[in-house]
């Protein structure tokens, strides 16, 4: 008891701040801080404990919702009769044709194959093109299906489908492009950077050790040699007779020979009516014109019309990374690897509509 205070007093605070009672006195005992790292791991814990709450709530509402990170397709309905039998598909390339791309073609294809209520498949073509490696595979997809599925084909041009977008196009058995839709550009290219100049500027030297001397033919750190640029222009060519090939076998049915394909083939783009005049389109036509032709090559109408959709990966939106295609590493080995391939030529069916006006050689 404190000697000075009277019975039924209220306690007394004490005096100096930080003062200790001595025991027995009454007074209750302080309370230690915790101090500022105390304080701090406080605050850091709540955080993650509401970071926890946040990922899992979203993880049930993405679950409900039906995304997921797996590879499988969604089945979306595009239009026509929901509760048809019968479906036409629409299988979408967007954007430049790379590998990326070829695989999500080849499971739009996949699945139309697996689903036996597809009886048609309407290509929606919106594409500069792209290398000519996922160009001739795409290329292989749509000819395997018009000749193993026995199935009406039919491409829709959106406003390009150029080069490798011409490529893969022309397999099907009936090609409408809208009348803004710029098209063609047959041919083949390939950029080489070359830093040369700038790597004299930064006073940097490149020592290289190789086995032959087309080993490092298309080098960014020097000048091409004249039987580089002979050698390149050999896999340019060939890659060329490959795309007169796909263009010939694919438009035979309307007239087009190797001499009419050649007149076309100056790499420039072409408008949609330019097309249908020279017979790289068969109409004008939007995607609804090219999926009411492809019920009636069907024998159906009404039909459900369903499209394809990459799934949305929860993993993607934390990453920052909602592309469908693969996520980029974001660290110095991924930066390195981008490096190399900047430097790596890359032969290409793709489309320069600045660089090649229609009609200029």
């Amino acid at each position: 008891m404190d000697p000075h205070r009277e019975p039924g007093d209220p306690p007394k605070l004490l005096a100096a701040a930080g003062a200790v009672a001595p025991p027995g006195s009454g007074y209750p005992p302080p309370r230690r801080g915790r101090g500022l790292l105390g304080t701090l791991a406080v605050f850091l814990g709540v955080l993650a404990g509401l970071a926890l709450v946040v990922v899992l709530g979203c993880v049930g509402l993405f679950g409900v919702l039906g995304y997921s990170g797996d590879s499988s397709l969604q089945v979306v309905h595009h239009s026509g009769n929901k509760s048809a039998p019968d479906k036409i598909a629409i299988i979408s390339v967007d954007g430049a044709i790379y590998d990326a791309e070829y695989r999500f073609v080849e499971k739009q294809f996949k699945a139309a194959r697996e689903d036996r209520a597809v009886k048609g498949v309407v290509l929606s073509v919106d594409s500069p093109g792209g290398t000519i490696s996922a160009s001739a595979s795409i290329h292989r997809l749509v000819k395997k299906y018009r000749e193993e599925q026995a199935k009406p084909v039919i491409v829709s041009m959106q406003s390009l489908a150029a080069s490798g977008g011409y490529y893969i196009s022309a397999p099907a058995h009936r090609i409408f492009a809208q009348p803004t839709t710029m098209t063609g550009s047959i041919g083949v290219i390939a950029i080489f950077p070359n830093l040369h100049g700038l790597m004299d500027k930064l006073g940097v030297q490149v020592e290289v050790i190789k086995t032959g001397p087309l080993k490092d033919a298309g080098s960014m750190l020097r000048d091409m040699k004249p039987e580089e640029k002979e050698r390149w222009q050999e896999i340019i060519n060939d890659g060329f007779e490959q795309f007169l090939g796909v263009v010939i076998d694919g438009r035979k049915d309307v007239g087009l020979d190797r001499e009419k394909v050649l007149a076309l083939a100056n790499g420039g783009v072409y408008t949609a009516n330019e097309a249908v005049k020279n017979g790289l389109v068969d109409e004008l036509g939007y995607l609804d014109d090219a999926i009411a032709y492809a019920e009636r090559s069907a024998g159906v109408s009404d039909a459900n019309v369903i499209e394809y959709k990459q799934p949305f990966s929860f993993l993607q939106l934390l990453l920052g990374q909602a592309s469908s295609s693969a996520p980029h590493r974001g660290d110095s080995a991924g930066d390195l690897a981008a490096l190399f391939q900047l430097g790596s030529p890359k032969i290409m069916y793709l489309s320069y509509p600045m660089l090649a006006p229609p009609g200029r050689n």
